[in-house]
């Protein structure tokens, strides 16, 4: 494998790539190792645009990458809550109103207007990244699930399509965020691969924090990880999906949640059987990196 670091890569289960564009579905030990996926892509002459959340628009280094790998956006509803939220109340939102509003937006729970914060995030017209709530004209649960909808239809979907016909595939990290250890994966990349007919593809990334020389910066100081590609995972093969299921569309989201998590445990089982023992699952299988609004903003 042509390197562009000092770092060897030994690479595993390159006979299990398919023929056809694929959602790439990896691990993350480190807030740069997407550079040794994207290395790999490229030395096998395969495209494959990296999804990225939004808050890695904000940050300056983040965003060079994301521009430089013409990454697409996750658009999450929590991604959506937290920059408003803290937009609206001048501060980045607690975890208790975070939570309490998550709840509103995902289960209908109900939200105390005689509460003076809730009754300003459910009353306040305002601009909310580009779209206007009117709280006379909808509901503001109302309003975050059709605008993360719309998001993630006229935006990632859209984008998503066009690469795809152009032969390209996708990578994706479905635990969504950076942790030690594999963590509980996210139904995202199940979804992405039924909306565009796409197999999933396992792949497994060991020793990554040992050869940078920092947690966030893209500093290599050498050695070697081990990368693993496991066989493609067809959604069919698990599961029947519902020939009237949209994907991303908070409702059926709900609805075929089980279905849908069902898939996702699967890919996270294949991903942790290629990783290295201390790589695998959590004991919890809990992320032990940045948690609740701090994964978005």
């Amino acid at each position: 494998m042509k390197k562009l670091t000092r770092t060897h890569v030994a690479l595993e289960g390159v006979e299990n790539l398919p023929e056809t564009s694929a959602v790439f579905a990896c691990n993350s030990t480190h807030k740069m190792d997407w550079f040794f996926f994207q290395e790999l892509f490229m030395n096998l002459g395969l495209r494959a645009p990296i999804i990225s959340k939004g808050k890695n628009w904000h940050e300056p280094m983040a965003r060079f990458g994301c521009r430089f790998l013409d990454a697409l956006p996750m658009v999450s509803k929590g991604y959506i809550l937290s920059v408003d939220l803290k937009s609206l109340l001048g501060e980045r939102p607690s975890e208790e109103v975070y939570r309490a509003v998550r709840g509103y937006v995902d289960r209908g729970e109900e939200l105390s207007e005689d509460d003076e914060v809730y009754a300003k995030i459910l009353s306040t017209p305002r601009d909310v990244l580009g779209a206007r709530f009117e709280p006379s004209q909808v509901s503001y649960r109302e309003f975050v699930q059709e605008l993360y909808f719309r998001f993630q239809n006229e935006h990632l979907l859209r984008m998503t399509r066009d690469l795809v016909r152009e032969n390209q595939s996708i990578h994706i990290y479905p635990q969504g965020t950076v942790s030690s250890r594999l963590s509980q994966g996210r139904i995202g990349a199940v979804e992405l691969a039924i909306a565009m007919d796409l197999p999933l593809v396992p792949m497994g990334l060991s020793g990554a924090p040992d050869v940078f020389r920092d947690k966030e910066l893209p500093i290599l100081k050498g050695g070697e990880v081990v990368m693993r590609i496991g066989e493609p995972l067809y959604v069919s093969d698990v599961v029947d999906v519902p020939s009237d299921f949209r994907p991303f569309h908070p409702e059926d989201e709900r609805r075929y949640r089980e279905l849908l998590q069902e898939v996702t445990d699967v890919l996270m089982e294949r991903i942790n059987a290629l990783l290295e023992p201390e790589y695998q699952w959590a004991a919890d299988r809990e992320s032990d990196g940045k948690q609740g609004v701090k994964r978005f903003i």
